[in-house]
């Protein structure tokens, strides 16, 4: 039963793994997830919807000059 356990932790941290670096090594997966979160902050506060061109291209700014990739690792690390 310990093996099957073992193998089973084993499978899901090779999962979370890949998921880490699905979401962070690619730049567009950092924006997105980026993005996720920002629409997440404007739908608490009540405004309207982060759709816009605008707020892409914002979005997509702060990711890259700001954030960037230690950044958004940091971020994720937080949530």
């Amino acid at each position: 039963m310990l093996w099957y356990w073992l193998a089973l932790l084993g499978t899901l941290t090779a999962v979370g793994l890949v998921r880490w670096v699905w979401v962070l090594v690619p730049e567009r997966g950092r924006r997105r997830y980026v993005r996720q979160n920002l629409k997440i902050m404007a739908r608490l506060r009540g405004c309207g919807s982060a759709g816009s061109e605008r707020d892409r291209r914002l979005s997509r700014r702060f990711t890259e000059t700001y954030l960037r990739q230690d950044g958004v690792f940091v971020l994720k690390l937080v949530t």
